[in-house]
């Protein structure tokens, strides 16, 4: 289990006013406790028996936080000598109180220890071994959004409320990280129930609960959902031509997501195993698309132009379990890694015309220049071209299919269903098909024009 001890910057800290649980960094458990006008230090560790036990360092107002994490390493050092920081009588006294509370209650744990223990699960069993940035990701979020409230409340004490009380401040600002927050709380919730730490059987995170009617002022008046930066479609040719023309493997990346019209982290995450070469199919497991439904269609059909993306970065041995996009030293790509290529591209270009790669429709509706990003170019690009009427897409090509080309979801009628997919499998791949033409018409003409002039 990694173990989240990054330093809190001292600039952070001396914000710190709300009632609330913090990691402070620097020292493995160190916390600082806000309760009214009670500010103590406090560390959390396993003492020599394997019981997880916490302490007070002292008081905010009477100790510095480099004191509070001088003295949690004297502590740490004590433990790995085999002693116990923890007075004999003062464990004794914490037993028989723990004792006597569990007769009214399973688990004596709070929000924050489940957590760990959740995140320390999950690494432990795989479940983010293709991302490893992810569980620093979720504990973050959770660090900075969840703890604070419900950090140190009993995991079997926690209402309806105190979730309510998380969302709230962060819902109408930031939609979509109080959504993944909830998600989180919904998971670690669950785990404890599933490992018997809570006993509770109620869903307090569903929003057709309790938890919406306390939500809907909230939710009514969130700050509505922005697209991402798009490329127009009309010149995603010209933005394939220059991908084409640079150098390293993350030019490939974002091409193949174009050409797919796929999510990125599906992409940068994918393997040789997922591939079908012979017959130009990708399937994307579960755990790389947005939903998780195990009977959900993830086939991506793949256009000639794709599959020459792939020939690009393929190896004379390809592992089923190796990354197709892969960086120098082996790993996946980031995110960040695409953002910092599509901005060096912009800069590029706006050089030359003075205008960049850009959402020429979101930059006029925001006021500023909004470079494109490559869920928008590659996701929005396609679906825009497969129903443009002036190119009579609309009329060529079945809607449904393109949705699907899309990963969305269909029908849920299961007879329907399964006829749809005989159906549109043809179609799907003539809409990659002719997707991977345009997509590449520069290039294309280009090859053709350097094979014409060497013969």
């Amino acid at each position: 289990m990694p173990k989240f001890v990054t330093p809190m910057p001292l600039v952070i800290f001396r914000q710190l006013k709300s009632p609330g649980f913090y990691p402070l960094g620097g020292v493995q458990g160190l916390y600082l406790r806000i309760r009214g006008a009670s500010e103590s230090y406090i560390l959390r560790y396993q003492d020599t028996s394997g019981n997880r036990r916490s302490m007070s360092l002292g008081l905010r107002r009477s100790m510095s936080l480099s004191e509070a994490r001088a003295k949690a390493t004297e502590v740490r050092a004590r433990l790995s000598e085999g002693i116990n920081p923890t007075p004999t009588s003062t464990i004794r006294r914490r037993a028989k109180t723990q004792q006597s509370s569990s007769k009214t209650a399973p688990s004596s744990k709070t929000f924050a220890e489940v957590m760990d223990l959740w995140l320390k699960y999950r690494v432990e069993n795989n479940y983010w071994v293709n991302d490893r940035k992810e569980p620093y990701a979720t504990s973050n979020l959770l660090v900075r959004h969840v703890l604070p409230r419900l950090g140190d409340i009993s995991i079997n004490a926690i209402t309806v409320e105190d979730i309510r009380d998380v969302l709230v401040p962060i819902w109408t600002t930031k939609t979509i990280t109080a959504k993944k927050a909830l998600r989180n709380i919904r998971a670690i919730l669950n785990w404890a129930r599933a490992m018997n730490y809570s006993k509770s059987a109620e869903d307090l995170c569903s929003l057709q609960g309790p938890l919406g009617v306390l939500m809907e002022g909230a939710r009514k008046n969130a700050v509505r959902k922005e697209n991402f930066a798009a490329l127009p479609y009309e010149r995603i040719p010209s933005f394939v031509y220059a991908l084409y023309h640079l150098e390293g493997t993350s030019r490939w990346m974002m091409m193949f997501a174009i050409l797919t019209a796929s999510r990125m982290k599906a992409v940068r995450l994918a393997t040789w195993g997922e591939i079908d070469f012979e017959n130009r199919l990708w399937d994307i497991p579960p755990e790389h698309d947005k939903i998780k439904d195990p009977k959900r269609d993830r086939t991506i059909y793949l256009s000639q132009q794709a599959i020459e993306v792939l020939e690009k970065v393929r190896p004379n041995r390809a592992r089923a379990d190796e990354l197709v996009f892969k960086t120098n030293k082996g790993g996946s790509f980031s995110d960040a890694a695409t953002t910092a290529l599509i901005r060096r591209m912009h800069a590029k270009q706006k050089a030359l015309d003075g205008i960049g790669w850009i959402d020429p429709d979101k930059s006029r509706r925001e006021g500023e220049v909004c470079i494109i990003t490559a869920h928008g170019t590659a996701r929005s690009g396609f679906r825009t071209w497969a129903k443009d009427d002036r190119l009579g897409n609309n009329r060529q090509y079945d809607q449904e299919a393109a949705e699907l080309c899309l990963l969305h979801s269909k029908s849920s009628d299961e007879y329907h269903g399964a006829y749809d997919r005989a159906r549109l499998s043809t179609e799907r791949q003539r809409l990659m098909d002719n997707w991977g033409k345009f997509c590449f018409s520069l290039v294309s003409d280009s090859l053709a024009s350097i094979s014409e002039g060497n013969t």
